[in-house]
């Protein structure tokens, strides 16, 4: 799930907390390690 997709699953479910329980654990792509939390912020801020 990218952080588009949180954001909207989050907003879509009415969720009023959403936890990112593998955020930062592992090294899974060549990106930032903060690109994600970057990605997701920025996803939010558009709706």
């Amino acid at each position: 799930m990218n952080p588009e997709e949180a954001v909207f699953t989050h907003l879509n479910l009415g969720s009023k907390y959403s936890i990112a329980s593998h955020f930062n654990a592992f090294q899974l792509a060549d990106e930032a390690f903060n690109a994600s939390s970057f990605g997701t912020t920025a996803s939010y801020e558009k709706t």
